[in-house]
């Protein structure tokens, strides 16, 4: 039976072990680089890090004794390199890739918000225009979102991408639910705080999720250059 399901997933043993592997490997650098508190960068040089691991597992030998160090050792090199002037034409390649990840794996709660930030990605702060008509990424983004959260209702990044696509359309009460939530689920998400305290229309509260936010990463530059 196990045979069958590798042949019928056009994987050899070599490369099951070498995604079972990266995957593990990718979990560990997350949790090391701040995947708990919400401060860990999903997309580096606009590209998602399970586009970078992909790459890498192709080019690693996973027969290397050291193979798990040597490709969280690639992944630390990636994830710290500068991003390129004009990322534009990567951000596109890469929300192109995840559009057809999502019409593979509708069901895949983790493929929904990667699609949903990779839209996120090509309009920044821009889901609406002037005359509060939709651009043309808004609807799927918010599709995909909602998809997520009914895949999987505790996704802290779910809840927070919701909040911004809402306030940007000045439904701030609703935004507020949003980001709300994720810190119920995660009181120690930054990002969150930072968001509810834009999105909120008293001066004390806004002041106070600043405070929180530092309070958590003294050295949250945003929260910082808000105050």
């Amino acid at each position: 039976h196990f045979w069958s399901l590798l042949q019928a997933a056009g994987m050899t043993p070599d490369e099951l072990f070498a995604a079972y592997v990266g995957k593990n490997v990718l979990n560990f650098f997350r949790q090391d680089h701040g995947y708990k508190d919400g401060s860990y960068r999903k997309t580096w040089q606009g590209r998602e890090d399970n586009e970078h691991l992909a790459e890498l597992l192709g080019e690693l030998d996973s027969r290397s004794p050291r193979y798990a160090d040597e490709l969280y050792g690639a992944l630390a090199a990636r994830y710290a390199q500068t991003a390129p002037e004009d990322r534009a034409p990567l951000d596109r390649a890469y929300s192109d890739a995840m559009k057809a990840a999502v019409e593979k794996f509708p069901d895949d709660a983790d493929v929904q918000v990667m699609y949903a930030e990779s839209l996120m990605d090509l309009m920044p702060w821009a889901y609406w225009t002037a005359n509060g008509q939709a651009s043309p990424e808004t609807p799927a983004l918010l599709t995909a979102l909602e998809t997520a959260l009914k895949l999987n209702p505790d996704d802290i990044y779910s809840y927070n991408d919701m909040g911004v696509a809402l306030h940007m359309m000045g439904r701030s009460d609703q935004a507020i639910v949003f980001y709300k939530k994720a810190l119920e689920l995660n009181p120690s998400y930054v990002q969150a705080y930072l968001n509810l305290g834009v999105a909120t229309e008293s001066y004390e509260d806004t002041i106070a999720c600043y405070r929180k936010a530092l309070e958590i990463d003294p050295n949250y530059a945003e929260a910082h250059n808000n105050l």
